[in-house]
């Protein structure tokens, strides 16, 4: 199976990556999948992976900024994925700068869809999203009429679920 890592601009001066497993078909179809640790999922995403690759379709694994390739570096003693932990204190950057991490991981997956038609990977575009990143996917595809399909695998529902500390 091919596999090849890929990288674009989401926007100016901020970077997506993704890693494309098999042959791209102008004329096939590609789902873009939102695994929850991003490429860092991909060990043990290899059966599912297979299984697409078995009916004709090709897969990219995309890291929407802040997950797998795209994780940053640690800026406090927390862990990551606790309250005042790294993303924690970068989401809340950006809400003091009136934007939202949640809106910025829609708007990869919505340039992910763009560089996949720009490099045409796939006629037919599906999307993936397992757990928190479904959330993701979900309003993607809403905002994008020409995504074919959207499969989510445990959807976590509301905000809640993908921001740092908060309980619903």
């Amino acid at each position: 199976m091919p596999v090849r890592h890929v990288f674009w601009r989401s926007e100016r001066d901020v970077w997506n990556a993704g890693v494309l497993a098999g042959a791209p078909d102008p004329a096939g179809t590609l789902v873009v999948a939102l695994f929850e640790r991003g490429t860092a999922s991909l060990p043990d995403r290899q059966d599912w992976i297979r299984e697409r690759l078995g009916t004709g379709r090709a897969v990219l694994a995309l890291d929407v900024r802040g997950v797998g390739a795209l994780a940053p570096a640690p800026v406090t003693a927390r862990p990551d994925g606790a309250y005042f932990g790294t993303t924690y204190k970068l989401m809340t950057d950006l809400l003091w700068l009136g934007d939202s991490l949640g809106a910025a991981r829609v708007h990869d997956v919505l340039r992910a869809l763009a560089f996949a038609r720009h490099e045409r990977l796939g006629a037919t575009v599906e999307l993936y999203g397992e757990a928190g990143q479904a959330v993701y996917a979900r309003w993607a595809a809403r905002l994008d009429d020409a995504v074919a399909a959207v499969e989510l695998r445990d959807p976590q529902d509301g905000w809640e679920s993908v921001i740092p500390g908060v309980t619903g």
